[in-house]
């Protein structure tokens, strides 16, 4: 709106000036036409007045065409809303070159054909001067009718120069790297190069990382784990969501293929390693095996699988809320693992539900949602060594939110009556727990802050006291 203001004032000066220029020559002495000018002692002032008279007609011309595109550019809110600036600077040259002609005729009355002759000589010698740049100039006009690009874009010219277009004037475009650099490219160049415009026609970009494994007795397992994996990252796009595909076979081993979508093209390589740490942690929680340098007859070996039980101890000990507990302990906790198979898409927690267990996830991806006044939110992804329902385990707790299945995922379920032999034999593990629950309280706490949500956490007195009643109770 303050472009299309200032636009409009300008012209009504210019339109302004002009009107009061003819009126003070007068119709009659407008220096339109050859003789206009007298050859009294006044003539040196109508001269000027006549120059200024061209300026101010030219300068008419150049705004309303000014004018006229930026009401275009406030109407449209399109893809073409940014003006072409090389064609109205063709227009503004066009007009005072025709009003600097106009005024060597009509005012200064010099001989326009003798003029022509000697510009035309001025014309080779410069145009063999500046044929470069005249190329440029040419080839920007090109790229401005044509549209590969627009500033904002982020486009690959040859293969070779990678960035976000920031500027494009008459002779070169200005392309802002990923580094942080500036890259300055000519027009004629640009005119010639292979340009992939990563923004058109649609703002969804693919990328891929492999991961090589050991042979395993199931792809389609391995293949599902590292889909969930992908579908951990929050930068990756769930429609369309990410595929896993076997990309070749080596000397006891099988590359598996991750594509993903993401959807700013200038994220790809930071979400490519996320991807990358999201696969590592799902496949070590999985058990598979990674590739080592052994000999290819050992390596088309399978790794020992662990103990179930081995692996189980292993889970826990990730996991801050029983940091506390030894080696005995873990163990006794984990004989009391329920494990649970989730199918893709089931809801297996819902918000607003009695609770009295625990979850920690094994396999697949799983999100958090929150409904508040019938509007549902996903506020997380869950993935291996992930846990959930610590409040409903401890105090009894109502489920603060729904947990759904992305994929297909293994969880294991840890419920009131495992963890009360434990409370009843240490007195003082109540109060530990209470303490790493407390702790992800304040996290929470915090992230809603950062929100505008305010719920304060309990502390840690007031948990341990809730634990204790809630393990005293029948």
């Amino acid at each position: 709106m303050a472009s299309l203001v200032k636009a409009g004032l300008r012209l009504v000066v210019a339109l302004a000036a002009w009107f009061a220029l003819s009126l003070w020559l007068g119709w009659n002495r407008l220096p339109v036409a050859p003789g206009r000018v007298t050859s009294g002692p006044d003539r040196g002032l109508e001269q000027l007045i006549g120059v200024l008279w061209w300026l101010a007609a030219a300068s008419v011309c150049s705004l309303t065409a000014k004018a006229g595109a930026t009401l275009v550019r406030f109407f449209d809110r399109g893809d073409r809303q940014r003006a072409a600036r090389f064609v109205l600077d063709a227009i503004a040259i066009v007009v005072y070159l025709g009003a600097f002609i106009s005024m060597s005729a009509f005012v200064f009355e010099f001989p326009v054909s003798t003029l022509f002759a000697t510009s035309s000589i001025v014309a080779v010698i410069l145009g063999f001067a500046l044929q470069a740049t005249v190329g440029d100039v040419l080839a920007g006009v090109a790229l401005t009718v044509d549209r590969p690009f627009r500033e904002g874009h982020w486009i690959t010219v040859d293969g070779r120069h990678h960035g976000r277009v920031v500027d494009m004037n008459w002779r070169a475009t200005r392309i802002e790297q990923k580094s942080g650099d500036l890259l300055i490219l000519p027009n004629n160049m640009l005119n010639r190069a292979t340009i992939v415009n990563h923004d058109i026609p649609k703002h969804a970009h693919r990328n891929t990382v492999d991961v090589i494994l050991q042979y395993h007795d199931s792809t389609e397992h391995v293949a599902e784990v590292l889909r969930a994996a992908a579908m951990t990252v929050p930068s990756v796009l769930r429609a369309p969501g990410p595929k896993v595909d076997v990309a070749g076979f080596g000397e006891g081993t099988i590359t598996y293929r991750i594509k993903f979508w993401v959807s700013r093209v200038d994220v790809r390589d930071d979400v490519a390693t996320s991807v990358l740490h999201a696969a590592w942690k799902h496949v070590s929680f999985a058990g598979f095996a990674w590739p080592t340098n052994r000999s290819v007859g050992e390596a088309s070996e399978q790794r020992p699988a662990r103990d179930a039980a081995q692996q189980l101890m292993e889970l826990l000990e990730r996991i801050p809320l029983f940091a506390t507990l030894d080696a005995h302990e873990r163990e006794q906790l984990a004989s009391c693992l329920q494990p649970q198979i989730i199918k893709q898409k089931t809801r297996f927690i819902r918000q607003g539900e009695n609770g009295r267990s625990l979850f920690i996830i094994r396999e697949g991806a799983l999100r958090v949602i929150v409904t508040d006044h019938d509007k549902e939110q996903e506020v997380a992804r869950l993935q291996p060594g992930d846990y959930l329902g610590e409040a409903s385990l401890l105090t009894g707790a109502v489920r603060n939110a729904s947990v759904e299945a992305l994929t297909d995922a293994i969880v294991y379920e840890i419920d009131k009556d495992a963890l009360a032999p434990l409370i009843a034999a240490r007195q003082t593990l109540a109060d530990e727990l209470g303490g790493a629950m407390a702790a992800r309280e304040r996290a929470r706490a915090e992230a809603r802050a950062g929100t505008g949500e305010h719920k304060p956490a309990g502390s840690l007195a007031q948990i341990a006291n809730q634990i204790r009643a809630f393990f005293a109770s029948a």
